[in-house]
């Protein structure tokens, strides 16, 4: 199985990745580092998902054009993270990566 980032997903994580480095009170050298644990940790999520593509939980079936989609925590320290996933034809098409508190994720 391989997976395929979606533009948006990208941009997601840009954009986190982005306001660890500029919107912490960290000093650069602990921000940076933040980050660049937050990317990793999306990777290995990611990966995970590879390996085990059923795990994550299936989301919104009740909704037309969101069939399939399924979502997976990020690990601990980050596990405010959701990715939203759907798989097909063997390949992991990774769809968004949000905080799990904001309305696009289903949150209050």
């Amino acid at each position: 199985m391989t997976v395929q980032r979606s533009s948006r997903f990208e941009t997601d994580l840009e954009n986190q990745f982005r306001w660890y480095l500029v919107e912490t009170d960290l000093d650069p050298t602990d921000a940076s580092a933040l980050a660049y644990r937050f990317s990793d940790a999306v990777d290995e999520a990611l990966v995970f998902l590879e390996r085990n593509p059923a795990s994550g939980r299936r989301r919104f079936s009740g909704l037309p054009g969101f069939a399939g989609v399924r979502s997976w925590r990020v690990q601990k320290q980050f596990d405010r993270f959701i990715s939203f996933y759907r798989v097909e034809e063997g390949i992991l098409f990774a769809e968004r990566l949000l905080e799990g508190h904001s309305k696009l994720a289903g949150g209050r």
